[in-house]
């Protein structure tokens, strides 16, 4: 199980939407 991920991305809401649906991870935090 992945207890932590961090990115630098320049399309949050494509990160975001990838790690989620796609991957089926859960999306705990963001920082802007």
């Amino acid at each position: 199980m992945l207890n932590h991920a961090a990115y630098v991305t320049h399309d949050v809401a494509a990160t975001a939407d990838f790690y989620t649906r796609i991957l089926g991870m859960e999306l705990a935090s963001t920082i802007f």
